[in-house]
């Protein structure tokens, strides 16, 4: 079996043969990692379960919505918990997400950074970054990508044809 088609335990990242019971989605070496793990892994199991249950429905979209909105809400919780969305905290996260305090590099924060830095749980600490890292994606997918093609366009000769003034 090659390396990316492994199934890892999601505690120790021990190969694994045991997937969760309740959402058939992750997997564990033992029971004991999954006892360990089930405080993390708690409101995405019910979660995964509820999102079965409405694609088996033909209810997708839905589904989709909501795991978006259940992740909003679990960061705002994470965000207002430790302080992260005012006043120096804030600052110091921004400083150290995109690098510019100096200690970190902005595309290497792992959660055990995120942990050590602002003293999470390293649950929260990989639910942040999952947030952030969406967030990034978007922006470069749909914002830098769009401020290129206006670049592009204001040089090409169709400028005028769409009414973009060069």
């Amino acid at each position: 079996m090659a390396e990316s088609q492994k199934n890892l335990c999601s505690l120790c990242g021990k190969e694994s043969k045991n997937r969760c019971a309740g959402c058939k989605r992750i997997f564990y070496c033992s029971a004991e990692c999954q006892r360990s793990h089930w405080k993390t892994h708690k409101k995405d199991c019910k979660f995964y379960q509820q999102s079965d249950k409405d694609t088996a429905a033909g209810d997708i979209l839905s589904s989709q919505e909501k795991m978006m909105k259940q992740h909003k809400e679990e960061f705002d919780r994470i965000c207002k918990h430790y302080g992260l969305n005012r006043g120096k905290k804030a600052e110091a996260l921004a400083a150290f997400l995109t690098g510019s305090d100096g200690g970190s590099d902005g595309d290497k924060i792992t959660p055990q950074m995120m942990k050590d830095k602002f003293d999470m749980e390293e649950g929260d600490a990989k639910t942040f970054l999952s947030w952030i890292h969406l967030g990034v994606q978007f922006k470069k997918e749909h914002i830098d990508g769009s401020a290129e093609a206006l670049a592009q366009l204001k040089e090409s000769k169709d400028a005028a044809l769409f009414g973009v003034k060069k």
